[in-house]
């Protein structure tokens, strides 16, 4: 995964990161009710977990939108540098640099 956000806490004693509970609001909004398509881009077999991108249905133009893209866009996420990165690819990543 090639970008970071700020993360909820997972119980009381913790505190939610600054943002996250804007960014998870700004999430459903972009998402509840809506058509999505997930794809999976790699799997991490020592965890047993896929890695991938959702994407909205296609807008106006005919055009799927990148909810990643979307969130570093609006100032929700950061892209991860390759260096932060554990291996694996994402397809928008020099789209989200822009």
């Amino acid at each position: 995964m090639l970008f970071i956000a700020p993360r909820l806490a997972r119980s009381p004693e913790q505190s939610n990161e600054p943002y996250a509970w804007a960014s998870c609001v700004h999430l459903r909004r972009l998402c509840v009710g809506k058509q999505v398509r997930v794809q999976v881009e790699y799997r991490v077999a020592a965890i047993n977990r896929d890695v991938g991108s959702v994407w909205l249905a296609p807008n106006a133009r005919g055009v799927e939108e990148n909810l990643c893209i979307i969130q570093v866009w609006t100032g929700y996420a950061k892209v991860k540098t390759p260096e932060q990165s554990r291996g694996g690819a994402f397809v928008d990543v020099e789209k989200m640099l822009q």
